[in-house]
C-alpha cells in the first residue's frame, strides 16, 4: 500500500499524518521535535511511505 507522510513542524513539537492513496487517514500524532522518537514512530510504516513532506512556520526570530 503506497502512503504519503506529512509532518506540521513547530517550535517544540510537529504533528504527523499518514495518508493512503485514496486520501484516507492512516494514522495521525503530535509529537515532540525529537528525531529518533519520530523516526521510531514512522518506522512500522517504512515499506510503504512513498513521500515525505514537512511544513514548518517561519519563525519570528529567524531572518
Amino acid at each position: 500500500m503506497d502512503l504519503y507522510t506529512g509532518i506540521d513542524l513547530h517550535s517544540n513539537n510537529g504533528f504527523c499524518g499518514i495518508l493512503n492513496m485514496e486520501g484516507g487517514r492512516v494514522f495521525q500524532k503530535k509529537m515532540p521535535n525529537d528525531l529518533s522518537r519520530v523516526l521510531a514512530t514512522l518506522y512500522p510504516f517504512k515499506e510503504d511511505i512513498k513521500a515525505i513532506a514537512r511544513r514548518q512556520s517561519k519563525a519570528p526570530y529567524s531572518e
